[in-house]
């Protein structure tokens, strides 16, 4: 990872919340949803072409910062994220089971699977990005942890963190259009093969 990063100075830069925080890397948090069967869960291991996981996404254990809903989907080798910040009164709802107050694509999903919290799940992120014609995002994640709700909300009194098995830091690289030239250049000077490595799956 320290070599990746001399490697990829030139072209990147810390994005803001990386830039202020301590040692360069934030917390960030997630809670994630699943049907009482476990089928998002399943259909991971399955390998399933199209499939898609749903989580709140936070960045302080006190739940009081803004938190997200999101939609994280695989079609095939393609994955796309879609992300809706939330108010109180919606969370509360979601939190709760309910759907009426939030229409979109998280609650839709979370309707069809009958979708409830599952497990939740914290890591220490560094994150790299370059903006134009060509943006590039590449971030590292360290110290996996993962822990059972004991509530609905994201406020849970007395989280029992446990360590998620993980060997080494978890490298993500994430483009929109074309791979620029300096990026494959540099995948191909560090010999990378692509892999999977879902969070949720390993914490479950």
């Amino acid at each position: 990872a320290s070599e990746f990063r001399q490697y990829m100075r030139p072209f990147l830069s810390l994005d803001p919340f990386s830039e202020k925080s301590k040692n360069h890397q934030y917390s960030v948090y997630s809670l994630y949803f699943d049907s009482p069967g476990f089928r998002l869960y399943q259909d991971t291991i399955e390998g399933a072409r199209n499939r898609f996981k749903l989580r709140l996404r936070y960045y302080d254990d006190s739940g009081d910062g803004p938190v997200f809903a999101e939609v994280k989907k695989r079609n095939d080798q393609i994955v796309r994220k879609t992300r809706d910040r939330l108010d109180v009164a919606a969370l509360a709802e979601v939190g709760d089971g309910q759907v009426h107050a939030v229409s979109n694509e998280f609650m839709e999903r979370m309707m069809a699977v009958g979708a409830r919290p599952t497990m939740r799940i914290r890591y220490r992120r560094e994150a790299w990005e370059c903006r134009g014609n060509s943006p590039v995002r590449i971030t590292f994640d360290r110290d996996l942890e993962h822990s059972l709700p004991t509530s609905p909300g994201l406020r849970d009194e007395c989280p029992s963190w446990l360590p998620t098995p993980l060997e080494g830091v978890v490298l993500e690289i994430k483009f929109t259009q074309l791979r620029p030239i300096w990026l494959q250049q540099m995948i191909t000077h560090f010999q990378l093969d692509k892999q999977s490595i879902a969070k949720y799956v390993m914490s479950v």
